[in-house]
């Protein structure tokens, strides 16, 4: 990611569809960290299991 540029959790947000195509990181990696950001970006209530 570095070498694409990515400095910021908004700018790998943008490119996250498009991860896997990055050289170094796989379809797995690519699968988590995509995984990891839409967790990120539920409300923290659903996170911790308060509703």
């Amino acid at each position: 990611m570095q070498r694409e540029g990515i400095t910021t959790l908004d700018e790998l947000r943008v490119v996250a569809d498009q991860i896997h195509q990055f050289e170094g990181i796989g379809l797995k990696s690519a699968q988590a960290i995509q995984e990891k950001l839409a967790r990120m970006a539920q409300p923290e209530e659903r996170r911790s299991g308060k509703e």
